[in-house]
């Protein structure tokens, strides 16, 4: 089932169901950030023949990229690890990554600039100002190609200290 959210967004729901709970799902979530992001499917794994079945009847499948948005209903984090972890049936809900944004992106040379910096945030409902206390540290360029969820990949530094 695939539906737009009200603010365009699209969302796919993925519903799959194991016989054993030592069986794995299939899915590879992309490491060292707070997001579950879909980086891959194992092949041969209850994931990706659900996500091949979609693909031959003509339905929206997967993407390298999606996030995963809840998981049995709820979106607490722990609790939707939990399910993966422990569930026979799952319902998930994947937000798609934005196939016009890639598009347009791929088709513009990109250059991420990287400096070190110091950022000082205050909580988001605070009155408080926020601050940036910034490192005149040298700054390293890259060429990036772009993909969906920050996914990409980048070529060596380029000195720009001059």
């Amino acid at each position: 089932c695939s539906e737009v959210t009200p603010r365009g967004r699209r969302t796919l729901v993925v519903d799959i169901e194991r016989a054993d709970r030592a069986e794995p799902w299939g899915f590879q979530w992309r490491p060292g950030i707070r997001r579950w992001i879909l980086d891959s499917l194992e092949d041969n794994s209850l994931a990706s023949a659900w996500n091949q079945q979609q693909a031959e009847r003509g339905f929206r499948s997967l993407q390298l990229g999606s996030a995963l948005l809840e998981a049995n209903g709820s979106k607490h984090k722990v609790v939707v690890k939990q399910e993966l972890d422990t569930a026979l049936h799952l319902q998930l809900t994947f937000l798609l990554p934005d196939e016009g944004l890639i598009e347009r992106l791929d088709a513009q040379s990109l250059e991420c600039r990287i400096k070190n910096s110091f950022l000082e945030v205050t909580a988001a409902d605070s009155h408080d100002e926020r601050r940036n206390f910034s490192d005149p540290g040298p700054i390293i360029a890259k060429s990036c190609s772009s993909a969906p969820e920050g996914y990409g990949s980048c070529g060596g530094p380029v000195d720009n200290t001059g």
